[in-house]
């Protein structure tokens, strides 16, 4: 037997290798697909926050290459696909007008008499409107029939804020139809303002009043070089917490401006805060200064005269004594 079982092995040299399939070649490369496309994925995952930053940064080339560096976002689909209107376009006025205008949400709009309330809210994150030039036009019409303009104020977030725009001079009939749409001046030309009563010396002053603030603008040819502040604040009609604020608030203003331009003046029903920028003197108004009634050096008459009126300023001419 065992002679039999050393007869039947095989020599292992005389052994031949033998072929038991082929592996296609369209399929040699697609393990190097897989590979390629996770890799690319991964990329994609990690520039993913730089590109958003960069949509939502105005500045940045990537947003004006998309934007056309208009600083207005286009509105998104979701926008659209709401009640949402374009605050850029005219709209009519009614219960259901809500407008989007770059980040900025107004819905709610009343017009009563001479005062417009509305609701207010950042589309995103928040906005603050002190530090842009956003109004809010209202038409009888057609674009060639504007009744007012209002300048937009205030610092919002998303949530739904009630807000009272102030308003001079501006009356509203409750049986009409009114349109408005949202302007950003800021890539406009303000309404050329004539100065009435300008001396020979090129000087003009206007007074705007506002409650219990008075500020007086002297323009030189048109140009900003002086600003005279006053505020009466009384303490009737305020909490005690209320008025302590508003006294604190008014102190560190003056404070900021500096002894030779402000000063605050305790009386018997409050307190008066004064302030004299004088731009002939190359006084500059400190950053720490946040007063967005006080304009810098040289700003057109135009700006300063719609926006302060845009506020609800009753804003007059007078002469300058020399």
């Amino acid at each position: 037997m065992e002679g039999n079982n050393q007869d039947n092995k095989q020599d292992p040299r005389l052994i031949q290798p033998q072929i038991i399939g082929e592996l296609q070649k369209d399929k040699i490369g697609k393990p190097l697909i897989v590979i390629e496309l996770f890799l690319l994925f991964g990329i994609v995952l990690l520039i993913l926050p730089t590109v958003n930053t960069m949509l939502n940064d105005e500045n940045s080339d990537l947003y004006k290459m998309i934007y056309g560096g208009t600083g207005e976002k286009p509105i998104s689909g979701d926008v659209n696909k709401t009640e949402f209107a374009d605050g850029k376009e005219m709209n009519l006025i009614n219960d259901d007008l809500q407008l989007v205008f770059d980040n900025l949400v107004i819905k709610d709009i009343k017009l009563l008499n001479g005062k417009i309330t509305c609701t207010m809210k950042a589309y995103t994150d928040s906005i603050n409107l002190d530090e842009k030039e956003y109004f809010l036009i209202i038409y009888a019409q057609s674009e060639d029939s504007p009744v007012g303009s209002v300048k937009l104020i205030g610092n919002y977030d998303i949530t739904d804020t009630a807000v009272e725009l102030d308003t001079h001079g501006l009356s509203f009939n409750a049986n009409y139809g009114y349109k408005c749409k949202i302007v950003d001046m800021a890539k406009q030309n303000y309404p050329e303002v004539e100065i009435e009563n300008q001396d020979t010396t090129g000087l003009g002053t206007i007074t705007c009043v506002d409650n219990t603030r008075t500020i007086k603008y002297t323009f030189q040819n048109r140009f900003l070089v002086k600003i005279e502040d006053e505020d009466y604040v009384k303490n009737v009609g305020l909490s005690t917490n209320d008025y302590l604020v508003k006294l604190e608030n008014a102190k560190n203003k003056a404070t900021n401006l500096g002894a030779q331009v402000s000063s605050i003046t305790e009386v018997e029903d409050g307190f008066k805060f004064t302030a004299i920028i004088d731009y002939n003197t190359e006084y500059v108004i400190p950053e720490s200064v946040v007063d967005f009634d006080y304009y810098p050096e040289n700003t057109l008459v135009d700006k300063i005269v719609y926006t302060e009126k845009g506020k609800g300023y009753d804003c007059r001419w007078h002469i300058i004594s020399v």
